[in-house]
């Protein structure tokens, strides 16, 4: 997890901006550590499948890329 800012900053956010996967393998099991909102981006190699239902579930948007 990393936090990118214009300004220091003290403590995560209460969600992610970005939900950066390689693998999607055993991603599920954080989704509680992961909060994402239907303003975060999910990117993902489509060669290893759709994310999780439960990172969809939040609104994100799903960008595949190779």
């Amino acid at each position: 997890m990393v936090r990118l800012a214009d300004r220091p900053v003290d403590t995560l956010g209460d969600s992610f901006d970005l939900l950066l996967a390689i693998d999607w393998g055993n991603t599920h099991r954080f989704a509680d550590e992961v909060p994402l909102t239907a303003r975060s981006v999910i990117v993902g190699d489509p060669d290893e499948g759709e994310p999780p239902e439960v990172f969809l579930a939040t609104g994100a948007r799903y960008v595949p890329c190779r």
